[in-house]
């Protein structure tokens, strides 16, 4: 332990490796789903070609984009709330991916090609908007002196 980690608190210690832990398992869930490909593999698995799969990912653009309307929200209630519900929404959303099959079975699979559209799609839309509070949360919890390294660590811990 290095004398910065020394001086700083427990309680803010355990915290920032829980906010590290949280990126770490949030991020697997967009980074496989999303950036992996495996929304690219479950459009063509549906019957969709290339502009299918455009498709998805422009409203994925399109919701980077609307954080920027987000941030005022954000400011008006707690960061934490904010977040919360984001995931909450996110983790319902991609759990209906499991309802491709028997919109398929039920439905044809023209319906499914576009329910998995409009899943992978409200996916995105929910989890980038929802995420938009996460350096907002970061704020309340690690100190000012120490957000450089432990985005770093966040980072590295995510990403390689």
């Amino acid at each position: 332990m290095s004398d910065v980690d020394a001086r700083i608190p427990s309680d803010t210690r355990v915290a920032i490796r829980n906010t590290i832990f949280a990126q770490m398992c949030g991020a697997i869930l967009t980074q496989m789903l999303v950036q992996g490909g495996l929304a690219s593999l479950l459009v063509m698995a549906a019957g969709g070609n290339d502009f299918h799969v455009g498709l998805v990912f422009t409203v994925g653009s399109l919701a980077l984009v609307g954080r920027l309307a987000v941030a005022p929200i954000i400011d008006t209630m707690s960061p934490r709330v904010f977040i919360i519900r984001g995931l909450l929404m996110a983790g319902f959303t991609a759990c209906a991916i499991f309802l491709a099959w028997p919109v398929q079975q039920w439905l044809g699979d023209t319906a499914a090609l576009w329910f998995v559209i409009a899943i992978l799609g409200l996916y995105q839309l929910v989890d980038y908007l929802g995420s938009a509070s996460w350096f907002p949360l970061l704020n309340l919890i690690v100190p000012p002196r120490l957000r450089g390294r432990s985005c770093g660590h966040m980072r590295r811990a995510c990403q390689g």
